[in-house]
């Protein structure tokens, strides 16, 4: 698709660092001109309406308040601002799953070695991940038994590798149940699932944290943090800095009506706020493409049918059930890609004899082992997964000798 600014020699099935749009990049580039022709009106009114602007179009589209909503550079970011706004101690625990991308485990184990707090991890089976709610509710029963207090329960949206859509109304449903704080990591949500913060807030989310430049079509430096009423209070950004302006210096007010909390996030220091406001454009191209729902649908499909074939041509079958597949294909390679020598040869192989970029992980309760992991966005087409199965049934023969 010509919409893009893909290298044409390379096929990309990793959508981690995304792809901006031709309009969008150029939307950007007319936004940094704005912001150097008057940095003073850039910094001190015309960024801080604007974004407003994209944070009302925001709430609309992901069925929110906007008071609740705020901008933050990546999900790294965000979810620190969760694991900093919580108190934890030598009684906390902190509930993750072996799936959870290294963020989380990273932001636990950094807890764990501050405060002395216990992390527990559950262990997904990919055949029963519809179990998940109970295994964390079961966990949490546990954990109190020990005289533990759970304070964080996390859990992906959509997780990183397998790429699969974990049943996140279910699982808030039973921390409500639990009095327990849910974080979603949904750092992949946003462009390949319908959202309804409010209704998840309902159902036991507490914090909500996503990037807009993976799936959403953004630059990077784009993602957004929803926190529910009752925690902001404590949610601080995680670069703390004044208010333009110093004791004594007079500035002028704006006509915004903030909340403290929005407020907190709305200036960070004198940095590049152009990957905020162009969500602004990606949410036109969006429109552009079909609108929202119809990319959601013509992605899954796609990737459904993708998989099936990706399977009969390595004759494998995947375990995952189709509920949980979105946008990310996940097909066991053949059982000859025994060992993570072979696995990396090959990843490394497709990159650099035929310009494709894939992902391929282990996952250990499948006796498959190896999974190719694809993104399929709207460039992907069927001449990119013909091209990526002759490579993979050339390359094998030639990595296993």
């Amino acid at each position: 698709m010509d919409y893009f600014q893909i290298n044409k020699n390379i096929i990309n099935f990793n959508c981690s660092y995304g792809t901006v749009p031709k309009m969008v990049k150029e939307y950007q580039e007319k936004l940094l001109g704005e912001c150097e022709s008057n940095p003073y009106e850039w910094f001190t009114k015309t960024y801080r309406e604007k974004l407003d602007v994209v944070r009302e179009q925001l709430s609309s589209f992901l069925h929110c308040q906007k008071c609740d909503l705020v901008f933050v550079d990546n999900t790294s970011s965000g979810a620190n601002s969760v694991f900093n706004s919580i108190s934890f101690h030598k009684h906390s625990a902190i509930i993750i799953l072996d799936i959870a991308y290294g963020l989380i485990l990273n932001l636990a184990n950094k807890m764990n070695k501050l405060t002395g707090c216990y992390i527990h991890t559950i262990s997904v089976d990919i055949r029963e991940v519809h179990y998940l709610p109970y295994q964390i509710s079961n966990a949490i029963d546990m954990l109190k038994m020990k005289n533990y207090q759970v304070d964080l329960v996390c859990c992906d949206h959509i997780s990183s590798c397998p790429g699969i859509l974990l049943p996140v109304k279910d699982i808030a449903k039973a921390c409500l149940l639990k009095n327990v704080p849910l974080l979603v990591d949904a750092a992949h949500a946003i462009g390949q699932v319908e959202i309804n913060l409010d209704e998840l807030g309902n159902h036991g989310v507490r914090y909500w944290v996503t990037d807009c430049h993976k799936w959403f079509f953004s630059p990077k430096g784009a993602a957004l943090l929803w926190v529910h009423k009752e925690k902001q209070d404590t949610v601080f950004p995680v670069i703390d800095c004044a208010t333009i302006g110093t004791k004594g210096c007079i500035t002028e007010k704006n006509s915004l009506q903030l909340s403290d909390f929005e407020s907190r996030f709305l200036y960070l220091g004198t940095k590049d706020y152009t990957p905020w406001l162009s969500v602004r454009k990606a949410i036109y191209f969006v429109e552009l493409m079909g609108g929202y729902s119809h990319i959601i649908k013509r992605n899954r499909e796609f990737t459904l049918k993708a998989q099936e074939k990706l399977c009969l041509s390595f004759n494998t079958q995947s375990l995952f059930s189709d509920d949980t597949i979105v946008s990310m294909i996940n097909v066991p390679l053949p059982k000859c890609v025994s060992s993570s020598l072979i696995a990396s040869r090959l990843m490394k192989a497709l990159k650099e004899l035929y310009k494709i970029y894939v992902v391929i992980y282990e996952y250990p309760c499948d006796s498959s082992n190896f999974y190719l992991r694809l993104c399929t966005q709207l460039f992907i087409q069927d001449e990119e997964i013909d091209c990526l199965t002759k490579a993979i049934q050339i390359l094998l023969p030639l990595l296993i000798k």
